[in-house]
């Protein structure tokens, strides 16, 4: 019961937002207040410290930290999003995390026994959580990718599960602007399975784009859709390891990271070698929001011992 008191801690009375001021960091000019960072995909922030964030998880999101302190931030869980716990968290103040609805509720859940550190008007309180507080979704991913076939006239997706329960079809989507999405083609799942299965599509009619996404919509048997990706493939030229755009960027627009790597961790630092955020990803395509600040950053991408660092000028 004590271990659910404390997670109730986390559900408090939503805060308004803070306009940003900027501060003079060498040639950085990093950015004070409220920021606020929209996730829609799968994202993973480690070893990373968040300061008066606001974390917006929709569209049945996945968001995961890992080893981070938390201070006065807000969470707001959104359609199904689903919110995980690895490692060490270290909570200041106030973490505010909300669920909409009954029937919209995500998950929270730990990756393993974690130690959780509240600390809320002075008084400080540790537990150990271990377990998940919400839904379930029908299907457990566990990889994603999706890769330019020879000749380079189309693109292999494929994709893997490690159970799934009442799972109907796969509806595979794609997009060349990553906001207007149509269905290429329909995958029959597995039903009911506690064993890994491995699925497969060949995109064979690729449209005139540079970039091109894709994602997967899971649905079951009651017709709830769950959403998986977006990956993203570079059409006119497979060779390139790493894309960053736009670039230059307005503050406060998103950055779209894609690589050819089937996972990758980002870190996103300035000439001081000071990080503004840390994380991995499970997709080859990342957004991330640039509320940092303005000047000029380094964004690292890693997988492997494969390490590419590319320059972004933020207005």
């Amino acid at each position: 019961m004590k271990n659910l008191y404390l997670l109730s801690l986390l559900f408090v009375v939503f805060m308004s937002c803070t306009s940003n001021d900027f501060e003079g960091v060498g040639d950085f000019e990093t950015a004070n207040g409220n920021n606020n960072i929209e996730i829609d995909g799968e994202i993973i922030f480690k070893d990373t410290l968040f300061d008066n964030t606001v974390f917006n998880v929709s569209n049945k999101a996945v968001l995961t930290f890992n080893n981070v302190q938390l201070n006065s931030c807000e969470i707001l869980l959104k359609n199904q999003s689903e919110l995980y716990f690895e490692q060490e968290i270290e909570v200041y103040d106030t973490l505010i995390v909300h669920k909409n609805g009954s029937d919209n509720q995500g998950a929270i859940c730990t990756v393993g026994e974690v130690n959780f550190t509240i600390i809320k008007d002075g008084t400080s309180e540790s537990t150990t959580i271990d377990g998940c507080y919400g839904d379930d979704l029908p299907v457990e991913m566990i990889y994603f990718n999706s890769t330019i076939s020879a000749p380079k006239n189309n693109v292999l997706l494929e994709w893997g599960t490690a159970s799934e329960i009442n799972a109907d079809r796969f509806d595979v989507e794609r997009s060349t602007d990553n906001r207007n999405w149509a269905n290429i083609g329909t995958i029959k799942a597995a039903g009911n399975s506690n064993v890994k299965l491995e699925y497969s599509f060949n995109d064979t009619a690729l449209p005139k784009a540079t970039i091109v996404y894709y994602r997967l919509i899971q649905v079951d048997f009651d017709g709830k859709g769950f959403k998986y990706g977006p990956n993203a493939v570079h059409l006119d030229n497979s060779e390139r390891t790493l894309t960053i755009y736009p670039n230059p960027i307005k503050f406060g627009e998103d950055l779209n990271i894609l690589s050819s790597f089937n996972e990758m961790d980002v870190r996103i630092y300035d000439a001081s070698g000071r990080t503004y955020t840390e994380f991995t990803s499970d997709l080859n395509h990342a957004k991330v929001p640039m509320i940092f600040g303005k000047g000029m950053l380094f964004i690292e991408v890693k997988s492997g011992k494969t390490k590419i660092v590319e320059k972004l000028i933020v207005n």
